[in-house]
């Protein structure tokens, strides 16, 4: 007779109190940001030039 057991797979949604899940949530951003670039006016410009180009341009089917 086998025991059909998952081991630690089953203790582990207990363990996970909202809490702890918030804490690394926070972390998990915190880790990843990144900081606002600043442009310059010209940067600004070449930007707006871009999506001036790509709407103007025509799909062509």
């Amino acid at each position: 007779m086998s025991i059909k057991d998952r081991g630690k797979l089953k203790w582990q949604p207990a363990l996970m109190l909202p809490e702890y899940v918030k804490l690394l949530n926070d972390v998990n951003k915190d880790y990843y940001r990144q900081l606002k670039p600043i442009l310059v006016e010209y940067q600004l410009e070449e930007f707006e030039n871009k999506i001036h180009t790509a709407m103007a341009v025509e799909v062509i089917e």
